[in-house]
């Protein structure tokens, strides 16, 4: 009783396993196709002005990954093979283990900036950390001011995008706003080196309204990251139990074949196994339909056996 408890205990959770595995790996495939077409619209696109070759160039790679690891996950839950739930349990380990990086990367990105804007964004008190990710964060907004062709009038100090309105909304309706004015600018225009003044101007008025503007998109990015963790987590568990329950299951077929004294195609006595008993319950589908036809033509002898009294 104990030993067939177990086993339907084990049956359900291999049918749970594949199911969610089933499901999971369509999701992933979707996303896949999504990056892909997303990283070639971009790069065929004006929008390619506002990304580097290189992130599309990864994009592109990442999708072409994740579809060809969700195919490869749906033919390992189809066939149990350890081939192919091998490579795809080591795959979403990886991508568990990079999101959790990433999640604290983004944390570490928040607090940084949480930092300078304690210290007024003075940067003569910046710790290296800080003074980098504020660097970046320079380098970027100046590229994409460049980028999508604005210029800032002097005389009301009101910014125009040809290529990114919303740029320009963004600078003028959150950058001027007297609430989101920073302290140190004249410090931050002065100590800038670069060649496009313009743009440093404008992102030192901008440094406050971009950090609460970084930090509402990064703070649900690290939570969603973490939670795609867990769930990732949860199907490395159920793909070690595919994996698990295969290679118990062939173990234990080779103890029965040993035991019964059965040759490697299990014929013989293996015909004969009872589907309820231990050995009926390791028969391929092949043996049981060769059980089936063995048991009709006992059964038809029977019946139809000539009567020697």
């Amino acid at each position: 009783m104990g030993h067939w408890c177990c086993r339907e205990c084990g049956n359900c959770l291999r049918k749970l396993s594949k199911g969610v595995l089933y499901f999971t790996n369509f999701v992933f495939f979707l996303i896949g196709l999504a990056l892909i077409v997303g990283s070639l619209y971009v790069h065929f696109t004006e929008w390619s002005r506002f990304f580097t070759g290189h992130f599309i160039l990864w994009s592109l790679l990442a999708g072409v990954g994740i579809t060809i690891i969700s195919l490869l996950g749906c033919c390992g839950v189809r066939t149990g093979k350890k081939r192919y739930l091998c490579p795809y349990t080591t795959f979403v380990f990886v991508c568990l283990v990079l999101q959790v990086v990433a999640a604290a990367l983004f944390f570490n990105y928040n607090g940084a900036m949480d930092k300078a804007k304690d210290e007024g964004f003075d940067e003569t008190k910046y710790t290296a950390s800080t003074k980098k990710v504020m660097n970046y964060l320079r380098d970027e907004f100046i590229a994409v001011y460049g980028n999508a062709g604005c210029t800032t009038a002097a005389a009301n100090a009101t910014t125009t995008c040809k290529d990114a309105s919303w740029l320009a909304t963004f600078i003028n309706d959150d950058c001027n706003d007297p609430a989101q004015g920073s302290t140190n600018t004249t410090k931050c225009e002065d100590n800038y080196g670069g060649s496009n003044p313009e743009a440093n101007k404008v992102y030192c008025q901008c440094r406050l309204a971009l950090k609460d503007q970084i930090e509402q998109y990064t703070g649900p990015l690290a939570k969603v990251a973490i939670a795609f963790a867990g769930f990732e987590l949860i199907l490395v568990i159920m793909s070690c139990c595919l994996l698990c329950h295969d290679r118990t299951e062939e173990r234990r077929r080779k103890e029965l074949e040993q035991a019964v004294g059965r040759n490697s195609d299990y014929s013989g006595a293996n015909a004969y196994a009872a589907t309820g008993s231990e050995a009926g319950f390791y028969l391929t589908p092949e043996e049981r339909v060769r059980q089936q036809q063995a048991q009709n033509n006992g059964g038809a002898m029977g019946t139809n056996a000539p009567n020697l009294v």
